[in-house]
């Protein structure tokens, strides 16, 4: 997860506002969402760690990606990578990023995008022992937790067919930025938003640290001024699937994978616990991970999904 900035939505915006109203108008309405498993969910967190630190250019990197795609492909999605050059990138040797893309539902018509990175920090830059501030990060929550949900969600989407196309993005090249330059984060996401082509995503959302023990999750600044009707259809969703986690305040404003989107003039929320202790540090492992903190998102996705017909942002 990258750094804290504040961008001011645009007009433009309005028009994915109104594809989403026009779709949940015109859908049939009496649709439910099915039930989330938390604990598989924590098995695909454990699975990521295990290769290591996710970092661009390393072999852990090279491997998750491997099992990333595989996995997507198991649960029936159509499966791309989409190589990302990038000679900015800031560790050496390394000038291609990888985002992992699957499509589910509709091959035509309207779609949404969910998004998670699954990268990991180089550095550990936050540790409170300054002797571990150069070690990669594990990134168990800030990378791993919302990719888990994502591959889990994946399944569920590739045995019961979404009423609308749903792109699960994998962005890489999230989370090697400086804070001083919020642009140096998101590296991935910038380069799919930036290639995307008529027709455009109705909106997108991203999960990123969401897997912490005791997750809280406000409502990130540039989201609410961004997509406020999508902020408050998911933090009602919240409250239907019985997810107290989601907080109906705003709190924080982040540059991170949802802010290429709206840039683009298409609606972006972040799903994001910035209030993780762990953040940036060597103790982000799987131990301070909580497989319902998982669910709790988990449930909030397929209910947006599955209820887009019956329920309005």
């Amino acid at each position: 997860m990258g750094a804290r900035v504040r961008i001011v939505a645009t007009a433009a915006l309005a028009l994915g506002a109104a594809l989403l109203l026009g779709l949940v108008a015109g859908c049939q309405r009496g649709a439910s969402s099915p039930p989330f498993d938390e604990a598989r969910a924590l098995r695909d967190l454990e699975a990521q760690t295990a290769f290591g630190p996710r970092v661009p250019g390393t072999e852990a990197h090279r491997r998750c990606r491997e099992f990333l795609a595989g996995a997507l492909a198991e649960a029936g999605g159509r499966v791309s990578v989409q190589a990302v050059a990038d000679t900015a990138f800031p560790l050496p040797g390394v000038d291609t990023l990888y985002n992992v893309c699957a499509r589910f539902g509709p091959a035509a018509g309207p779609y949404l995008v969910l998004g998670a990175h699954w990268d990991s920090r180089p550095w550990a830059d936050r540790d409170p022992d300054p002797a571990r501030r150069g070690e990669p990060v594990l990134g168990a929550n800030d990378g791993a937790s919302g990719v888990a949900i994502l591959l889990e969600v994946a399944r569920i989407l590739g045995r019961r067919l979404p009423p609308v196309g749903v792109e699960i993005v994998l962005f890489d090249g999230e989370d090697a930025g400086d804070e001083r330059d919020p642009a140096t984060y998101a590296r991935g996401s910038q380069a799919f938003a930036a290639a995307l082509t008529p027709p455009l995503p109705l909106h997108a959302v991203v999960v990123d640290m969401v897997g912490r023990r005791g997750l809280r999750l406000y409502q990130e600044a540039n989201s609410r001024d961004a997509a406020p009707n999508l902020v408050d259809r998911l933090w009602a969703g919240a409250r239907k699937v019985g997810s107290p986690a989601f907080i109906p305040e705003v709190r924080h404003n982040v540059f991170d994978d949802h802010i290429p989107f709206i840039r683009s003039g298409i609606p972006g929320v972040d799903l994001i616990d910035l209030d993780d202790p762990h953040w940036h540090t060597a103790q982000d492992v799987p131990a301070n991970c909580d497989p319902g903190s998982l669910g709790q998102v988990g449930r909030v996705l397929l209910w947006h999904v599955y209820t887009l017909e019956a329920e309005g942002p």
